[in-house]
This record gives C-alpha cells, sequence and structure tokens, in this order.
C-alpha cells in the first residue's frame, strides 16, 4: 500500500465509523428530551379578562384580500403566587368556559409558550401565553 492508499482508507474509515456512531449518539440522547413530563398544575386566581379584537390587515381595497374570519379573543390574567401571567384565549364562537370568572381560583399548568386551564369535566383549555410580570404591590406580600 502506498501513503495516498492509507491515507484514502483512513479517511473512508473514519466516514463510515462517524456515520455509523453518529445515529447511536443521537439516539441515546434523543429519547429522554423527546419525552413529554407529565404537566404540574398549581391553583391561580383570575384577576381580569377581557375580550380583544384582533387586529385586522389594512386592506386598500376591498379585493385586495379575503375577509378576515370570525375569531373571538379572550385576553386572561392570571396570578401565581406574585406572578401575573397574561394569556390569549381564541374561540371560533363567542364562548369562554364558565370556569375562568374573575377573582375564582383554578388549577393551571405554565409553560413556555402556553397556559393549561382545567375545567369542568376533566377537560384543559390552552391559552397562548403573551407575558408575565412580578405583582408589586403589598396585597401579594399580605396573601402569602
Amino acid at each position: 500500500m502506498f501513503a495516498s492508499d492509507r491515507s484514502r482508507f483512513s479517511e473512508t474509515k473514519r466516514i463510515v465509523l462517524g456515520s455509523l456512531f453518529t445515529p447511536l449518539v443521537l439516539l441515546g440522547v434523543w429519547p429522554p428530551s423527546t419525552m413529554a413530563a407529565t404537566p404540574q398544575f398549581q391553583r391561580a386566581v383570575v384577576l381580569r379578562v377581557d375580550e380583544s379584537t384582533p387586529t385586522l390587515p389594512n386592506r386598500r381595497r376591498l379585493a385586495d384580500s379575503p375577509t378576515p374570519p370570525t375569531v373571538y379573543d379572550f385576553e386572561v390574567s392570571l396570578r401565581v403566587n406574585c406572578v401575573v401571567y397574561v394569556g390569549f384565549y381564541q374561540s371560533a364562537i363567542d364562548f369562554l368556559p364558565s370556569a375562568i370568572v374573575v377573582d375564582h381560583s383554578v388549577e393551571v399548568s405554565i409553560e413556555k409558550h402556553f397556559i393549561h386551564i382545567k375545567v369542568a369535566g376533566g377537560r384543559e383549555i390552552r391559552l397562548e401565553r403573551t407575558w408575565r410580570y412580578r405583582e408589586s404591590n403589598g396585597s401579594c406580600s399580605a396573601g402569602r
């Protein structure tokens, strides 16, 4: 074997071994990260519920785009301990579950982008989480 043949052989060997081991490493790391943990629900108090109007696209003429779909948006503010989470609930009909009433407590699970609320019948509804902030008034520390 010549030196160039050896280097080609070692390069081929490196590529083959790399292509075999890479999927094995990914399989070893991938399943735990894709397994969803069971959501942890905690008690929250509904602070505010407002019906919001969706922003409509800017149209110059009626023929420019189709009419926007009818969607009802509700902005819901929830307090968990001293943190207030605000989320949007969308409904095709003008309906907000009866569990979401101001000054009532609900069971919620807070995720990075969504808020899940347990409602009657063991169902869950999902709100799109928009922002959160810490309450700074004295009622938060007094309620602990």
